[in-house]
């Protein structure tokens, strides 16, 4: 199964697709592999950075698509306009609220900085 995971300031975005059904010509998961395929274009277009996570391996940053990753995971670099941490824990990282009232439960920057650093958990 693939993904891709676009962070973004409300959360993560996913999508998904089966790799077998792609490779058995199934409409509907080549239509999510076009579907992955546009966003990743889209985001990399608007700056974001894209990393092939699996798990055991270090993350290794990516600049095509490729639907035979795992998980292939995309930050762009949010303003703090973007981001209302005024409900923040007292660190300011972890739970905070964005913007648009969602509500956030990882913090992007320690997820960022853990592929950086090779460390390809699952998330």
């Amino acid at each position: 199964m693939g993904m891709l995971r676009v962070m973004s300031r409300r959360g993560d975005d996913r999508v998904t697709w089966d790799e077998q059904k792609v490779l058995a010509g199934d409409p509907e998961a080549l239509a999510a592999v076009r579907e992955a395929e546009r966003i990743f274009a889209q985001e990399r277009a608007r700056g974001a950075t894209a990393f092939r996570v699996e798990p055991g391996k270090p993350a290794q940053r990516i600049d095509q698509f490729d639907a035979t990753a795992e998980q292939i995971i995309m930050f762009r670099a949010l303003s703090v306009d973007e981001l209302d941490l005024r409900n923040s824990n007292d660190s300011g990282l972890g739970d905070h609220r964005h913007r648009d009232g969602s509500y956030c439960l990882a913090d992007h920057s320690a997820i960022f900085a853990g592929l950086v650093a090779g460390r390809a958990a699952s998330f």
